[in-house]
Formats: C-alpha cells, sequence, structure tokens
C-alpha cells in the first residue's frame, strides 16, 4: 500500500465557488467564477503560488498520513486506506484551493476558461472522493484539470496534479 500511496504525493489543483455581486460571471458545469481585477500573469502567478503553497502543506500531511497507516500485513483493506486518505488529505487541501483560486476572480475575458479549470478540477476532486482506491493506485491524479491547467498557463497547478 504504501508504494502504491508514494505515487500520489505529488498533490496540487484547483476548483469552484461565487457570490452574487453584480461582476461579470461564467458558469461551467457547477462552477462560477466571477472578473476580477487582475491581470492573466497576475492571476497565473497567485494561483500557482496558491497550488504550491497547498503542495508543501500536503506534502506534510501525506507523510504524516503514510507513517501513521504503514500496511499491518498484506490483508489489510487497501480501500479503508485509501478512503481516509482521500478524505483527509486529498478532499480538504483540493477544496481548499478551489474556493481561494475562486476568491482571486478571472482576469477579464478569461470567465470561461478559467471556470472550465475550476470545474474540472472540481469533476476530478468528485472522481477521487467515488473511486478512492482507483484515484491512489491510477496514474494521473486530475487529467482534466491537468490538461485545462496547463492549457491556461498554470504551471504549478498543472505539473503538480500529474503523479
Amino acid at each position: 500500500m504504501i508504494v502504491a500511496l508514494a505515487v500520489f504525493l505529488p498533490l496540487g489543483g484547483c476548483g469552484s465557488d461565487s457570490g452574487d455581486t453584480g461582476k461579470t460571471t461564467a458558469s461551467v458545469g457547477s462552477t462560477t467564477v466571477e472578473t476580477g481585477s487582475l491581470s492573466k500573469k497576475e492571476f497565473t502567478d497567485q494561483a500557482d503560488a496558491i497550488c504550491r503553497k497547498s503542495i508543501g502543506e500536503a506534502r506534510k500531511e501525506f507523510v504524516a498520513f503514510l507513517k501513521q497507516h504503514a500496511p499491518r500485513g498484506p490483508q489489510e483493506d487497501n480501500t479503508v486506506v485509501a478512503t481516509e486518505l482521500v478524505e483527509t488529505v486529498v478532499t480538504p487541501h483540493y477544496q481548499e484551493q478551489i474556493d481561494q483560486i475562486v476568491a482571486l476572480g478571472a482576469p477579464a475575458g478569461d470567465e470561461d476558461a478559467v471556470a472550465a479549470f475550476l470545474n474540472a478540477q472540481q469533476e476530478d476532486l468528485e472522481a477521487a472522493e467515488s473511486d478512492p482506491l482507483g484515484f491512489v493506485e491510477g496514474g494521473s491524479k486530475f487529467p482534466k484539470a491537468t490538461e485545462q491547467a496547463t492549457a491556461y498557463g498554470l504551471l504549478v497547478c498543472g505539473d503538480s496534479m500529474v503523479a
């Protein structure tokens, strides 16, 4: 189990939320993004900084999780461990990223692209929550979000989602 979980170590990502403040908004799936005041460069720099900080924190929690949940033998239920990992480490960090990046607001004219990325992140997170073992043992952890983040120019958020 530790070997399978170790593949997961890289973390990063982003997601959804919005309020009604009268600003221009774009919605993709369940994600609504308002226009913010940042340029694209400022947005990508700040979003990548959010991801970078979250990755560091998640890695520390991941290592602590592995130490606490070392396999106790070949009969240990990997699904139970994977579920706990997703619930206690993955979901809180990705949801926090989602909330923080939504709060930045999208650069004017990029609302649809940012909403698409954040919606993909939310969908990938929901897929991890519905199949924790598949998520832990699979290859790319957030395939839709990775593609969208990279296409938009989010270097840390995009790269950090690939195991």
